[in-house]
């Protein structure tokens, strides 16, 4: 069954590989792109440019430029370290993630300065993929790399949702709310990789291409309100405080097209346990909420499921949190949410439980998440180790390590939602 569960889980994760899904949603047709809602005449534009930033989106450009690569002037891709591949005619460059570094500074202002090559005759073809806004280290002043790196790190222990970072964030990046087209003279067609829940696009990356005008004082009270605003650095506080972008016109933009999700992989992941025989049960796409809850919560939906004939699958994606504090242990989200099942389900036969990431990373770990079933637990206490304990202290990776339960990939080139599976069998 372990094996079984893995391959319903690499089903997924290849559905949103840009190999696979950019090929299924953009093709070449002579001098025009087409895609599902819509078509561009490349005769209109003088010259292409392949421009973003993510983790993916290295593996998109490489996928992308067998399509207009008579076309292309050139370009540049702000990638993940580990995540870099080269790609012909592009510029790849690596900044740092989670939080900024001061050498991903100066690759955030190479990417800038690249912006303002294509003329506007030109077609640029916009990646925008998962990571993209912790990447693009380019900050509103006063703000620099260090003082910014403060600021996030104290947002990602607070266990504050991914989605509400991100529109905190936003209001910090030079280049947010109309920065990029304020500065590309040309027209832009987006491809996105969405690892936002619920494929709000908006939301990918702080949305690099979306143009809003923002009052920076709702976001002032939601950190007043979590009790983070005075924990800020001071050149933070200013930065939201005067954030007051001018608005760029949204004209720019000749389209957005989606390459993949959560939903995507979650839907092959259901195909995949369909055709193996085994009862499937989409639970969602957009799993929110604290992972050691969650991850109890999940193994009690299934109680009353006692399956006598065939295996029975409950699937999902999304991207749950961890509200961490100082001396927290090693660990991610997916990691935490499945010590958490495993001690919820520990002493159970015919029952497993898979979290993992689909970037291959989970957290500060070289784990993209772990798979853990009704003995876990046991071999995580022979091993010398207090499963529970690891669990108050945010400390899961060495306690799933010893049980040999974490999930190692490396870098995927791909990056949507975290991916779940809870698999019951005839026991």
């Amino acid at each position: 069954m372990k094996t079984a569960l893995l391959e319903i889980w690499r089903a997924g994760l290849q559905a949103v590989h840009p190999d696979r899904c950019l090929p299924a949603r953009l093709r070449r047709a002579g001098n025009r792109l087409r895609w599902s809602t819509g078509e561009l005449n490349l005769d209109r534009f003088s010259a292409v440019w392949i421009l973003g930033i993510g983790k993916a989106a290295a593996t998109i450009a490489r996928a992308l430029h067998p399509l207009v690569a008579d076309r292309l002037a050139g370009g540049c891709v702000l990638t993940a370290p580990g995540y870099a591949v080269p790609v012909p005619e592009l510029e790849v460059l690596t900044g740092s993630h989670p939080l900024p570094t001061a050498e991903a500074e100066e690759a955030g202002q190479r990417l800038w300065e690249a912006l303002a090559r294509p003329g506007p005759r030109d077609l640029v073809l916009w990646i925008t993929s998962g990571g993209g806004s912790a990447l693009w280290a380019l900050y509103r002043d006063p703000l620099c790399a260090e003082e910014a790196r403060q600021a996030f790190d104290l947002l990602l222990r607070s266990g504050m949702p991914i989605r509400e970072l991100n529109l905190v964030r936003r209001l910090l990046l030079r280049w947010a709310n109309g920065g990029v087209l304020r500065r590309i003279r040309a027209r832009v067609l987006e491809l996105i990789l969405c690892d936002v829940p619920g494929e709000a696009l908006e939301a990918v990356a702080s949305g690099p291409l979306q143009v809003t005008v923002e009052d920076p004082s709702w976001a002032i009270s939601l950190l007043q309100n979590r009790g983070l605003w005075p924990l800020l650095p001071k050149r933070a506080r200013e930065a939201l405080a005067g954030a007051r972008a001018p608005v760029a016109p949204s004209s720019a933009v000749l389209g957005r097209l989606l390459l993949a999700s959560g939903r995507t992989a979650l839907s092959a992941m259901a195909r995949e346990a369909g055709q193996r025989g085994f009862q499937v049960w989409r639970l969602t796409d957009r799993l929110e909420g604290e992972a050691g809850p969650l991850g109890r919560l999940l193994v009690r939906l299934a109680d009353g499921f006692h399956p006598r004939r065939r295996a029975w699958i409950l699937l999902w994606a999304g991207e749950s949190t961890v509200t961490l504090s100082h001396g927290a242990g090693r660990g991610g989200r997916n990691q935490e949410l499945a010590l958490a099942a495993a001690l919820e389900l520990e002493g159970r036969a015919g029952a497993m439980l898979l979290a993992a990431s689909t970037d291959g990373q989970d957290g500060p770990t070289d784990a993209a998440g772990a798979l853990v079933d009704g003995y876990t637990a046991e071999r995580v206490r022979l091993a010398g180790l207090d499963p529970e304990g690891a669990l108050r202290e945010h400390n899961s990776y060495p306690a799933l390590d010893a049980a040999d339960a974490l999930l190692r990939t490396g870098p995927t080139g791909t990056n949507v939602a975290d991916l779940g599976a809870l698999l019951l069998w005839p026991a």
